[in-house]
């Protein structure tokens, strides 16, 4: 249970992360974020993955919670990946534009 967490955490933090980034703001609500909105969401993604870690140290321990950590990371980062690659903010970037 506690490692389902830490993964989740890491999707949070990761989706944050983008969305505290003017491009991926862009593409899926149609407008850059507000300063104010920029630095929430890269505080709310920074201090999220450390909750991850922490998660995973307690559910592992010290031994195995570190690679377990960096196995959800990189899970984690591939589905943001994925989901801003071809998500629903992927049709309206790229009208009309050809691959």
């Amino acid at each position: 249970m506690i490692t389902l967490l830490a993964f989740i955490l890491a999707i949070i933090g990761f989706a944050s992360l983008a969305l505290s980034m003017h491009r991926h703001h862009r593409d899926l609500f149609g407008h850059p974020p507000s300063r104010v909105w920029s630095v929430a969401f890269t505080l709310i993604g920074w201090c999220l993955l450390p909750l991850s870690f922490w998660a995973c140290i307690i559910a592992s321990g010290w031994a195995i919670g570190p690679v377990v950590w960096i196995g959800f990371l990189t899970l984690a980062a591939l589905i943001i990946i994925l989901a801003l690659t071809f998500g629903p903010g992927y049709s309206r970037a790229h009208q009309g534009k050809k691959l």
